[in-house]
């Protein structure tokens, strides 16, 4: 306990001291929900990839796994969702949450499995380019977020964290070639993905 003449003594400043401490929290709070959405972005985004460059019949991005993929991947985006500051970029996690739900829900129509998945795809794609500055795939600019920021052509030369955006993204392609749930062990060989897939994974669609 701080003696009464301490107390009386720092009063001003007594008060300052905690109203830091919580000033601290909350930006920590805010910087472990910015991670949430980055992580739920990056993943999203090549698990997406994956389904619309392999199709149904992959070893990894098949149909099961895209049933599995319903027990965490809209929850992690309800985790990220918790806290979200950003108005336009709550929109777009909303609407990511709502089409989760739809494709679920539709998984065994095979016409609405495919579009819905173009349409998760794009969502995560443009936020990718705009949230998490990977200028690696075009932005389609559909996203609350991406219009409040102001809809960009896609830049002729490339920074160095744009490039270090696109190095993980295809880490995280390799890695999900290797586990599914997201899990990496160190010993696993890494596929390398060649120069046609980084092609068709730069413009398709």
């Amino acid at each position: 306990m701080i003696p009464d003449d301490v107390q009386e003594e720092h009063a001003e400043t007594y008060g300052e001291v905690a109203a830091s401490a919580e000033e601290e929290e909350e930006v920590e709070t805010e910087e472990a929900n910015d991670d949430l959405a980055e992580r739920e972005i990056h993943m999203g985004h090549a698990t997406m990839n994956g389904y619309v460059m392999y199709g149904w019949d992959h070893s990894n991005f098949n149909l099961e796994n895209l049933k599995a993929s319903f027990e965490h991947r809209p929850q992690s985006v309800e985790k990220a969702l918790e806290g979200m500051d950003d108005s336009a970029l709550q929109q777009d996690f909303e609407e990511l949450l709502s089409i989760w739900d739809e494709l679920e829900a539709n998984v065994e129509d095979v016409e609405e499995r495919d579009r819905l998945v173009h349409e998760l795809q794009k969502i995560y794609r443009d936020l990718d380019y705009y949230v998490r500055e990977n200028a690696r795939f075009d932005p389609p600019n559909v996203t609350h977020y991406g219009k409040s920021v102001g809809y960009q052509e896609v830049k002729d030369q490339r920074t160095d964290e744009q490039i270090k955006r696109e190095q993980e993204s295809e880490e995280t392609m390799r890695e999900m070639e290797i586990h599914w749930d997201d899990r990496y062990e160190e010993n696993e060989p890494t596929r390398i993905i060649g120069e046609e897939e980084k092609r068709i994974m730069g413009h398709h669609e």
